[in-house]
């Protein structure tokens, strides 16, 4: 067990990557002119990345990729579908909502994995 939930944990050096990684939607944003949408994609996509992290035991399953295109489509529309603020919010309102995003991924996760595993289970005889 111990080892499963050190490949489940997340250490600074990811969350440094995943920043890192992202980055490029932000000067995209930022390139556009829309500062505060740059900020919103770059946090709201490493709360994706890092969500796939934590659930990275299933990157082999056949749902696993589709749904991480859907979760970033839906993403997508909330950032060109909302006007997002430029102006400076502190840390302590936006943690929140990156908590609840990421917990909204990784309960999509879980529902697919425990569909999928009751249809596997139906159909083995």
């Amino acid at each position: 067990m111990p080892e499963e939930k050190s490949k489940r944990s997340i250490s600074t050096l990811w969350v440094f990557l995943s920043v890192l990684a992202t980055s490029p939607i932000c000067v995209i944003f930022l390139y556009l002119g829309k500062p505060g949408s740059a900020r919103a994609g770059w946090i709201l996509s490493v709360v994706i990345v890092l969500a796939a992290k934590v659930r990275w035991e299933l990157h082999d399953r056949v749902w696993f990729w589709p749904t991480i295109i859907l979760i970033s489509l839906v993403h997508l529309y909330a950032l060109i579908a909302v006007t997002w603020t430029s102006k400076w919010i502190p840390a302590a309102l936006i943690f929140p909502f990156c908590a609840v995003d990421g917990i909204a991924i990784l309960w999509i996760f879980q529902l697919i994995e425990k569909l999928t595993s009751s249809q596997t289970a139906k159909e083995e005889p």
